[in-house]
């Protein structure tokens, strides 16, 4: 079945490549000493000069699982800029199941904010179904550092995980090097390191989006 996807996924995003390069971008970040999470879960996400957005994602939902989404951006904004995509999507692997995404980011002078929600809908066993929430706030300290708080939210089965949590990240050029750090204060905290790059393929005249940059 994950292959299945796979093969699926690279087959809409030439097609994608067809008709108007954009913007894309990679993200991978690794966990550490958080038992039950995979080590490395990397992010790829490609979208079109009509807003279509694709992005495909592995260990997220759960290790071994991989996630294919689709949907479409909405973007604009004057004094406060803004980014919203809502998705949908299916996952094959350990978790296997339906999936509705919607991520929102928001700019204001310095200040980002960003939010990603999902919630995913298991076809096999009833209690793997999960809601679950990413936010964060940031500030921008300098052209190349920023820092805020983050959250992670997760409901499933009846029981609610709620992970406080700080965040730093180095920015340059198209990169950017976030780190956080959840549930500082106890004793299960742990590190999340992100690798992201960003990459566009812009026209003249094409209007330019919202910057992610996690």
């Amino acid at each position: 079945m994950s292959r299945i996807l796979l093969t699926t996924t690279l087959s809409i995003l030439m097609q994608l490549n067809l008709v108007a390069q954009t913007k894309w971008g990679f993200e991978n970040y690794q966990y550490l000493d958080d038992p039950g999470t995979a080590a490395i879960v990397p992010v790829l996400h490609f979208e079109t000069a009509k807003n279509l957005y694709t992005e495909l994602r592995y260990n997220y939902e759960s290790p071994g699982t991989l996630t294919l989404l689709a949907g479409k951006s909405f973007a604009g904004g004057k004094n406060i800029l803004y980014s919203i995509t809502p998705m949908t999507g299916f996952s094959a692997g350990t978790f296997t199941g339906i999936d509705f995404s919607i991520e929102a980011d928001f700019e204001w002078k310095k200040i980002y904010f960003t939010v990603q929600a999902q919630r995913s809908v298991t076809i096999k066993k009833k209690d793997e179904s999960f809601f679950f929430n990413w936010s964060e706030l940031q500030y921008l300290v300098s052209r190349h550092f920023s820092a805020g708080v983050a959250l992670q939210y997760t409901l499933q089965a009846g029981k609610q995980i709620t992970e406080p949590g700080l965040v730093a990240a180095l920015s340059f050029r198209s990169f950017s090097f976030p780190c956080y750090l959840f549930n500082p204060f106890h004793s299960n905290g742990h590190v999340v390191l992100g690798l992201n790059y960003e990459g566009s393929f812009l026209k003249k005249g094409t209007r330019k989006y919202v910057a992610h940059d996690e």
